[in-house]
Order: structure tokens, then C-alpha cells, then sequence
């Protein structure tokens, strides 16, 4: 399950999708080359009515900004059958569990688990630091970035957790999961952000 704090915004939904038949590939193997006009895509929330999100166009770079029902496959070489797709902020307005899902023909369907929480309940609930990017020994990309702050002097320590982007910078409001940290260069890996961070700009792990 996937925590995102109430009003969250510019969610970029990352989503495996793997081939039932041989329409986008080998059966079993990942699906490559699904264009956004072949998938069907919704949200559901308890009391509420299932509300298509269905893409309307693509991105046409991993770097391009959030923009609302925006597909895009990633690398079909690299990280072949890995997807994303911009959700509209409306998705969360409300607290709750939160169910995301993405459907295409001759492909097992993809689904995402969030927990909308007021983000009060983030503070109490989950340890948080703060720190800040900084570009001085390493350039950041959309997916690693180095930090300057008062961050855990153990490797991976944060993998698992989550970056929340602080402030007015380039992600203000995004967060992203961490895969990897490691503490003597406080270098973090993270899942894909929609643009790159700015130096100086700030965050808190959760």
C-alpha cells in the first residue's frame, strides 16, 4: 500500500504490466510497446463510484511534467513493461483507501493500493528527517539524487520509506518511493519523479 498525504498532488502512478497473450510480447514476459489509446484505467474509493481515468496522450520523455492522464512507457529495453500514468489531483481530495487500477486487452490487469491520510497523521505516525539536494559531487537525475542535512548515518536506512519534496522547488508536493540509500555519500535511490530535483530543494523522508 502506498501512504499519500490528503490534497497530495502531481501523483505519477508507476505500473508493471506483464502479457497474457502475444499481443505486446512474449506470454508471461513483460509487455512492451502498449500504447495509452489501448488502456482502460479507473479509481474507486469507498462511497464513491468507480470514475474512469482513461490516458488521453502520451509523454514523450521521462522528464516531461506532470500533466493529468499522461501516459508513458518508460524504457522498453531497460525496464521493459514498466508504465506511468499522471492521476489527477481530484483522486485525492478525500481521506481513505484509494484503488488504482489499469486495464488492457491480452495483459494481466495492474493495480496500485493507496492510503489517503491527513497529513498530521504523517507526522505522528511515521519518523521523518529533512534534508535538502545538493549537486555539489553528483549530478541529480529522476531517479538519484545527494542530500546535505541532518539524514541516518546507516546504509538503507530509508529503503522502503518514502521522499516528500518540501517547499516551492521543481516536485513541490511529490512523493516518491526510496529503493536505496546509502549514508557515507547520502546518495538516495528513489522510483521515477517526474522531473529532476533542483539543488537546494528540500524534503523529509517518511
Amino acid at each position: 500500500m502506498i501512504t499519500v498525504p490528503l490534497d497530495h498532488s502531481n501523483e505519477r502512478a508507476v505500473f508493471k504490466l506483464r502479457n497474457v497473450g502475444t499481443t505486446y510480447g512474449t506470454a508471461g514476459q513483460a509487455a512492451t510497446g502498449v500504447p495509452y489509446t489501448a488502456v482502460s484505467a479507473s479509481w474507486f474509493r469507498r462511497g464513491v463510484s468507480v470514475n474512469a481515468i482513461d490516458p488521453t496522450a502520451a509523454h514523450t520523455a521521462v522528464s516531461d511534467s506532470h500533466t493529468d492522464l499522461r501516459w508513458f512507457e518508460v524504457d522498453a529495453t531497460e525496464h521493459p513493461g514498466l508504465y506511468t500514468l499522471d492521476i489527477p489531483d481530484t483522486v485525492w481530495a478525500s481521506q481513505g483507501h484509494v484503488f488504482v487500477s489499469v486495464v488492457v486487452t491480452d495483459v494481466y490487469d495492474a493495480d496500485l493500493f493507496y492510503d489517503v491520510v491527513h497529513p498530521s497523521r504523517l507526522q505522528a505516525e511515521q519518523s521523518m528527517d529533512y534534508g535538502t539536494v545538493t549537486n555539489t559531487f553528483f549530478t541529480p537525475t529522476t531517479t538519484e539524487f545527494r542530500a546535505d542535512g541532518t539524514l541516518s548515518s546507516l546504509d538503507n536506512a530509508y529503503a522502503g520509506k518514502s521522499v516528500l519534496w518540501v517547499g516551492s522547488g521543481n516536485l513541490q508536493s511529490t512523493m516518491v518511493s526510496i529503493v536505496s540509500y546509502t549514508a557515507s555519500t547520502k546518495h538516495f535511490v528513489t522510483s521515477l519523479m517526474p522531473t529532476v530535483p533542483s539543488n537546494g530543494e528540500a524534503f523529509i523522508t517518511l
